[in-house]
């Protein structure tokens, strides 16, 4: 949350959902009514059977399934801070069956997420990076359309470390408009 407010975003207009509150009911709840969704969390890919895929919450998993299954009306942007959220099937590896692909489903017309395991210093300084590209023109004027710009420029932003190899950088993917 801390890195999204730093970027611009309005701290009362942020719901945050750490430890004992992110149980699967309240967040599966909270992504029924906003516009913006961060995961910052652990996620599993089930490489057999792509719907079983799920994030990793307090209580329990919030499945593929569940979310694929929503509408939600209000959905604009997902940033998936998670290993694995856009990795694919063991035996159709083109196939969309993964979390990010679950997201654009549901609604989230913008989805970042990572292809494989990513490191936990890493994802901070891309979320942030991110946030701040997109808000940098203020609330009233984000454009999504510039989602995969906002993360090359984050990427970027990484990548001036010289001790940042691909295996660091390249993980984080864009989906959406």
């Amino acid at each position: 949350m801390h890195t999204v407010s730093a970027a611009g975003w309005p701290e009362g207009k942020l719901q945050r959902f750490d430890r004992a509150q992110a149980t699967v009911d309240e967040v599966s709840a909270a992504l029924n009514t906003c516009s913006w969704a961060h995961f910052a969390c652990h996620a599993m890919q089930d490489t057999r059977d792509g719907m079983e895929s799920a994030f990793a919450l307090h209580d329990g998993r919030l499945k593929l399934s569940v979310i694929a299954a929503k509408r939600l009306p209000s959905a604009r942007f997902a940033f998936l801070s998670t290993c694995q959220s856009a990795s694919g099937l063991e035996d159709s590896p083109g196939e969309a069956m993964h979390l990010s692909a679950g997201m654009q489903f549901a609604g989230f017309s913008s989805v970042i997420a990572t292809m494989t395991t990513i490191r936990d210093e890493d994802a901070p300084i891309v979320a942030k990076h991110t946030y701040a590209y997109l808000l940098r023109n203020g609330m009233d004027n984000i454009d999504l359309t510039q989602g995969a710009a906002a993360l090359n420029h984050a990427v970027s932003q990484l990548r001036k470390d010289p001790t940042v190899t691909i295996e660091r950088w390249a993980p984080f993917v864009y989906y959406g408009v």
